[in-house]
């Protein structure tokens, strides 16, 4: 090593170990412990993403399995740069623990279900969320710089974007909420970290916990700020998309627009799931039509069916799901004569199959049902992300644009990609006959009933005495199963009230019981549950349907089913007649509050302030409180921290030292040591020392010294008295001196490209 080096080097050592100077960038990355708070930050803003993203998902395992998968992987990244770890020295480990899970997940089914949903298979416009979801996990492992903190959010709002197009939710969009304000105060923390000096700056622990605070203020200012911007330039904003869309297209601007704020308020995702929650606490939907249905009569639009219930959900315990295969693909007919091949734009590239629907051994064959009906329907998508088919009764036929179907456990025919708006197809179904005459007709004899049907639909899980005396009680007398269910609707119409406020059911407890017995107000869940319940004490096979109620009639036998037309109610099966539906909300009192169901569903909070003509001046004063708080908690205390009377005399002496560093700069600048204006103190000294090592060490060795107290008197509060100032203008003026006896010559070539 040559003495150029060893000087050098033990100047840049000194420098660091004094203080006096910052190391360069790279070298202070790799000293400084990483920021808990910025992780904590990225974190809370991977956790919003996670819940957007698993939000209205039945699968419990997956969601648990990614909120885990970032918890260990953020932990891991944080432990790596504490240890001051590289990545290289874990690389080969996390390639090998990737490889045994990607064999892991692709060697049994299970596994695959386990990372790859069946909800996400079946709609493939979700595949891409997957891979987001997947990358965004998979650089949770790589975080061990901050600039990999930041470029996280990359994929995390491109996922939320993805998703937020299908979900309209205010659930959702108060997560968009949470992540904006965690990636703020990310950006605003991680600039701090970047820029600040604490070794120049002498900053006191308690002022780091001052200017903390006020990185938090001002992240949740710039989060109201954003509010309010965001009330005015979204209009402007969803005319101009609206209007680009229009010129795309040769219909109407009008009709466009229409059909532009229909898909996007009403990408919702609509379906079925394996198992129903009963009474979780208020719910709300809004007008959006989902689809039109062509009828000849007014049904229910059933999606499936629940046989087991556990008292808390209804659940499919028989059946197993199965893949359905066309019969044959036809043209573009629709509903065995509905024939609209206008309407099926969206369908431009694929061409109609039809289905035969296999027969279940829970539903009787169509010559089995006495008096029942064969009923063709017609349904148009106008709204959400369908990926169930839905039908009046036992859906016999089916023709649609899908090469493949899913049947499910509970008679629920699912597809496996998204039915695309304004799309059509055709249901022919079989309705039982729901006369009273009919029904009072059939028999009531046990025996009657087929064994596939009475083994899973009267099962109430754990017998309780307060239902079978309620049961009794209300059909005391009665002797038809038919009279017999109609006094229990009654009864439940009677006793409890409709509400879609109603609370959530106490943990541990019955639903049935708790929504008859003590709460006594619910939704259709509580209503219908309580009917399934109580008909299959009454020893009548019974179960819960999940689907649409009619909707709104139109003209020509047409129905708009709208997002509150979702809707669960009763089956009851009886001997020859098949399956009949009983709605056990009918009669019972409506005690729900539509207009905290309008504000939200059309914005929530932020809604009912804009009605009150409150939303701009909560805004503004919200602001004016914080600006209020970071005056009182920033610029106060430092008004107050020094003398008013005494600034002029305090500022004035400091600068004399400041006058005497810039004249000596300048003769620098002429033997060639030019000081940039981005360039520190400690910056311009480490330059000094570089160049001039080895032709005047004495000189950067004082000038080192100098520019230590240039530093302490430029950025402190502390005031230097007369001698200070003498010593500091002596120091300059000695040191200009010695400059100019060298040599210009003697000016160290081997750093030059430092400067």
């Amino acid at each position: 090593m040559s003495d150029l080096e060893n000087s050098t080097g033990e100047i840049r050592a000194s420098l660091i170990k004094s203080g006096g100077i910052l190391p360069s960038l790279t070298e202070e990355e790799r000293k400084r412990k990483p920021s808990l708070w910025l992780y904590i930050a990225s974190l809370v803003a991977t956790f919003a993403t996670l819940y957007v993203t698993n939000y209205n998902s039945e699968a419990e395992s997956f969601r648990n399995l990614t909120y885990g998968v970032a918890i260990i992987g953020y932990a891991l990244s944080y432990y790596i740069r504490w240890s001051h770890l590289s990545l290289k020295a874990i690389q080969v480990p996390l390639i090998i623990c990737l490889c045994l899970i990607v064999v892991a997940v692709f060697s049994s089914e299970s596994g695959m279900r386990t990372f790859i949903p069946e909800e996400f298979v079946r709609d493939r416009q979700r595949m891409p969320h997957l891979f987001f979801l997947w990358l965004m996990l998979g650089l949770t492992f790589t975080l061990t710089t901050d600039a990999a903190l930041l470029f996280l959010c990359v994929p995390c709002v491109a996922l939320i974007a993805l998703i937020t197009t299908l979900t309209p939710d205010t659930e959702v969009y108060y997560a968009f909420l949470a992540f904006v304000g965690a990636t703020t105060f990310l950006m605003i923390h991680e600039n701090y970290l970047r820029s600040r000096s604490e070794s120049v700056l002498g900053r006191t622990s308690k002022q780091e916990k001052s200017l903390f605070h006020g990185q938090a203020q001002m992240a949740f200012v710039c989060v109201l700020g954003s509010l309010f911007l965001a009330q005015f330039v979204s209009i402007p904003l969803r005319l101009f998309g609206h209007a680009v869309s229009a010129s795309t297209n040769f219909n109407s601007v009008a009709s466009q627009v229409q059909q532009n704020v229909q898909k996007t308020l009403g990408n919702k995702q609509i379906g079925e799931q394996d198992k129903v929650e009963i009474a979780t606490g208020p719910v709300s939907a809004t007008n959006i039509v989902l689809m039109e249905v062509t009828s000849p009569v007014e049904a229910y639009w059933r999606g499936t069916s629940f046989d087991a219930y556990d008292g808390r959900k209804f659940y499919h315990s028989t059946g197993s799901p199965a893949t359905l295969k066309p019969l044959e693909v036809t043209t573009p007919t629709v509903g065995g004569g509905y024939t609209d091949a206008t309407s099926l734009r969206s369908y431009s590239t694929r061409t109609m199959s039809d289905y035969v629907l296999p027969h279940l051994s829970t539903n009787l064959y169509a010559e089995e049902m006495i008096h029942s009906s064969e009923v063709v329907q017609k349904f148009r998508i106008l709204g959400g992300s369908f990926t169930q088919v839905y039908g009046a009764g036992v859906i016999e036929k089916l023709n649609i644009g899908f090469r493949s179907l899913s049947l499910g456990m509970g008679g629920g025919i699912g597809t496996f990609e998204s039915v695309p708006i304004n799309a059509e197809y055709g249901v022919t179904s079989r309705i039982a006959d729901s006369s009273p005459e009919t029904l009072r007709n059939a028999s009531n004899d046990r025996d009657q009933i087929p064994l596939s049907v009475s083994y899973p639909y009267l099962g109430v899980g754990a017998r309780l005495n307060t239902l079978e005396q309620y049961v009794a009680k209300e059909t005391a007398g009665l002797t038809t199963n038919y009279d017999k269910v109609i006094a229990l609707k009654k009864a439940i119409a009677r006793d409890c009230k409709y509400s879609l406020q109603a609370p959530k059911a106490p943990p541990e407890s019955d639903v049935v019981e708790n929504f008859l017995l003590t709460s006594k107000v619910g939704y259709c869940d509580s209503f219908g549950a309580a009917l399934t319940i109580l008909c299959r004490y009454a020893d009548i096979p019974a179960r819960l349907v999940s689907g649409f109620l009619p909707g709104m009639q139109g003209n020509k036998g047409t129905y708009q089913v709208r997002d509150r037309d979702k809707h669960l109610w009763t089956e009851v099966f009886f001997p020859k007649v098949g399956w009949v539906t009983f709605d056990a909300t009918e009669g019972s009192d409506d005690i729900s509050d539509y207009n905290l169901g309008a504000q939200k569903a059309n914005g929530g909070f932020f809604a009912w302030l804009r009605s009150q003509n409150l939303l701009t001046f909560g805004i503004f004063s919200l602001i004016g409180l914080l600006s209020l708080v970071l005056f009182m908690n920033e610029v106060l205390p430092r008004i107050k921290s020094r003398n008013p009377a005494k600034v002029e005399q305090l500022v004035s002496p400091n600068l004399a030292i400041t006058k005497a560093y810039r004249k000596l700069g300048r003769v620098l600048e002429k033997r060639g040591v030019v000081r940039e204006v981005s360039l520190t103190y400690d910056e311009y000294a480490l330059r000094v020392s570089e160049r001039l090592g080895l032709s005047s060490p004495e000189f950067v060795a004082r000038f080192l010294l100098f520019t230590e107290g240039v530093n302490r008197y430029r950025y402190s509060n502390e005031v230097a008295d007369r001698a200070t100032i003498e010593h500091y203008q002596k120091e300059a003026s000695e040191l200009a001196t010695l400059l100019k006896t060298q040599s210009k010559s003697l000016i160290s070539p081997v750093l030059e490209t430092g400067a």
